[in-house]
């Protein structure tokens, strides 16, 4: 048995004797997060386009985590490291609609409100994010790969990510920090241009 198979068996053992509510999932995102932040940030920031990128960071974080006992309660190794790469380097709760071609429209009002359109019309979608930052970092992730930023000295994005897949982005100061309804300072939409064929698009410069 290899050493990295017995550190995770390890790690596996003591994760289904943790106390649930001593290692919370946030605990863990928010220790996680601040880590690779400080000690690796730039291979957070290329994990936007580089496909090595990605697998360092999923390994930095399982490595972090065994390390440093970083437990969830009833979660294995594997499971954590994929669910915290998701919320870090990935698109979180948004994959599963990013993925889904008969999504047309996904409107984040808030960390806590986000809707989607589908053939079913709008509603609410059944997961939120975490904290307000995190939905905020989605965001500006999403626009960087449109080859643009997002902040307050450009607070406002509309451009394609990719082939009929448009994002409209605001950020203060054009949305306040608190403004009675939107108390994250932020919304975000993604619109899929689902009837319009890929040729249609091409012709008429759509990315």
């Amino acid at each position: 048995m290899s050493e990295a198979t017995l550190s995770k068996i390890l790690y596996n053992s003591a994760s289904e004797a943790a106390p649930a509510e001593d290692n919370t999932y946030e605990s863990a995102l928010a220790k996680t997060q601040a880590y690779l932040s400080e000690h690796h940030a730039q291979a957070l920031a290329e994990t936007v386009l580089q496909e090595q990128a990605r697998d360092t960071v999923r390994y930095l974080t399982e490595q972090f985590l065994t390390s440093n006992k970083v437990y969830v309660a009833g979660m294995s190794i594997r499971e954590l490291t994929n669910r915290l790469y998701r919320d870090m380097a990935g698109y979180s709760i948004l994959e599963e609609p990013l993925a889904d071609p008969n999504v047309e429209e996904i409107l984040v009002n808030a960390y806590n409100d986000v809707e989607i359109i589908d053939e079913k019309g709008r509603h609410k979608y059944h997961e939120s994010f975490a904290t307000p930052e995190q939905g905020r970092d989605i965001a500006r992730r999403l626009v960087r790969i449109s080859g643009q930023t997002i902040d307050t000295a450009h607070p406002i994005v509309d451009a394609y990510i990719t082939t009929g897949v448009r994002i409209t982005a605001f950020f203060p100061p054009v949305i306040d920090e608190k403004d009675g309804y939107r108390d994250d300072g932020y919304f975000f939409t993604l619109i899929r241009y689902l009837a319009l064929p890929v040729a249609w698009l091409e012709s008429h410069n759509f990315p």
